[in-house]
């Protein structure tokens, strides 16, 4: 399908209700047919030597074990607030019965919303962690470092300019393995706590040059800054409080009792009796509130005696000598010896070599066909057949269960009209929305994910099973106008010239 757009007057969508179309469109496939994680890592990911890559397969488990059990803390949470919104004496606790709960009750939409982004964040660090442990690609990875190592080397050039650039990154990945308890469990898992952690930061950030700020408070960060911080979404009480229980449980069996961060928070107190003591102890769940202290700027944070204020206060010299240290002994070197890497790699490779992921515009090039999954073989592309397949076998529940104009529009659609499909293009880097062209030139699709194979990707390409995922432009055009009776916003989108 040749789709280009030509600008007209006429009657039909507007650009904006087109946009929400597609939209609509993506969710229902996201959630219904290919499942996967958005990834934007930098290329210096796959620059870095083994050292470094141990290093991150290590703090990845452990990010794994944390985001499992706060999972729990998740659904347990949404669990009693469910059950008491429903007036329900059910003791069961699964993610499916939650699902229900959250369906039914307007106010726990937004719960069941953050269960599910944890568990997501979860199956993308474990997808990562597998692919570091995979022999295969990480022997390919092996042998391609040695040889560009080796030629490096062998010139006497680079050596002096980009050689010690492996034995630098060794020696802070080295250094960054002693504070990766700090990084993972120095952290109270709440909004409230959070919130309360930005404005202290914010009245004293906001005073200096723009270029001594910490990260999030520049001028050009400062308006979503504001927005977060005075944002009127309610915040649920009992789910701070149990998922900040849970956080802070981990924290002092991993860190224990003495760390500087576990005496601040829990003050001889018990996980439980911190958490819920803080969260209702605070007024952080009023934006109102959270104005004036930041309109009143550090002489009333100072002076407030707000719980969570108080403990945020004590905490911020914690946090940024935290922070100090992973720049001076981390963050500069990876940087620095990154693009040295980056430079030695042109200098060998030259243009030879495929454009890795710097998140600047490039050509990624690849084939349309299916990847190995699950003891099968996962087809290139997915159908109309299967959106309703999916949503039937799950009885259209949940997050199965389609808009009321798919559901009953079914009969008016050519139901093996492709939908998504995948590609073996390398989109590590951030390529959400890209348009894709076939060999003719032709527009036939919108990058918009990629499958859980392919998050290896932020450390080495492989095309045996990671995939790129697509919308097919073909069922964008035949709901337009099967379903949306949006004949004159399809005739232009194809090119097609209709006289009005």
């Amino acid at each position: 399908m040749k789709t280009r757009l030509k600008f007209r007057a006429q009657e039909g969508f507007t650009l904006i209700e087109l946009l929400v179309v597609i939209a609509t469109i993506i969710g229902i496939l996201i959630g219904l047919l290919l499942p996967a994680v958005q990834r934007v890592n930098r290329a210096a990911n796959r620059m870095a030597e083994f050292p470094r890559l141990e290093a991150l397969a290590t703090q990845i488990q452990r990010f794994n074990q944390a985001a499992e059990s706060n999972a729990q803390a998740f659904i347990l949470s949404v669990a009693t607030v469910a059950e008491a919104a429903n007036d329900s004496e059910t003791t069961t606790v699964n993610l499916d019965s939650l699902q229900s709960f959250c369906t039914a009750d307007t106010t726990l939409i937004d719960l069941q919303g953050q269960v599910n982004a944890l568990l997501a964040a979860e199956g993308g660090s474990d997808g990562r962690y597998k692919g570091l442990l995979d022999k295969n690609i990480m022997a390919k990875k092996k042998t391609d470092e040695e040889d560009f190592k080796a030629k490096v080397l062998a010139r006497l050039d680079l050596k002096q300019g980009y050689g010690g650039a492996w034995d630098a990154i060794a020696a802070a990945m080295k250094k960054d393995s002693t504070r990766v308890k700090q990084s993972l469990f120095r952290n109270t898992d709440s909004q409230l706590a959070n919130l309360g952690a930005k404005i202290v930061e914010y009245v004293v950030e906001i005073k200096k040059p723009d270029g001594e700020r910490l990260d999030g408070y520049h001028d050009s960060q400062l308006e979503s800054t504001r927005f977060e911080l005075f944002s009127p979404a309610p915040i649920y009480r009992a789910f701070e409080i149990a998922r900040m229980s849970a956080s802070l449980e981990q924290a002092k069996e991993e860190l224990g009792p003495d760390d500087p961060f576990v005496k601040i928070v829990l003050n001889g107190r018990s996980p439980k009796d911190a958490a819920t003591e803080l969260v209702h102890g605070t007024k952080l769940a009023d934006p109102e509130f959270r104005k004036q202290l930041v309109q009143g700027g550090e002489s009333a944070v100072a002076a407030s005696t707000d719980p969570m204020i108080v403990m945020e206060r004590n905490l911020d010299p914690v946090r940024r000598e935290n922070l100090k240290w992973f720049e001076e002994n981390v963050e500069s070197v990876l940087q620095q010896s990154g693009e040295k890497l980056g430079k030695a790699r042109f200098a060998v490779y030259g243009k030879n070599t495929y454009p890795d992921a710097t998140f600047t515009l490039r050509l990624s090039y690849g084939q349309v066909k299916g990847y190995p999954m699950n003891g099968t073989i996962a087809p290139y592309k997915t159908t109309l057949y299967g959106l309703y397949d999916r949503s039937l076998s799950f009885d259209s529940k949940g997050p199965f269960a389609l808009p009321p104009r798919y559901a009953t529009g079914r009969e008016k659609l050519n139901l093996s009209t492709p939908v998504n499909f995948v590609s073996s293009a390398d989109i590590t880097g951030g390529n959400s929305g890209s348009p894709v062209i076939n060999g003719n030139g032709e527009i036939v699709g919108l990058i918009f994910d990629g499958n859980i194979e392919s998050l290896i990707g932020d450390y080495v390409y492989s095309d045996e099973a990671a995939r790129a995922v697509s919308v097919e432009t073909g069922v964008i055009t035949e709901v337009l106008r099967k379903l949306y009776n949006a004949t004159s916003l399809a005739d232009e989108l194809q090119g097609t010239d209709v006289v009005h």
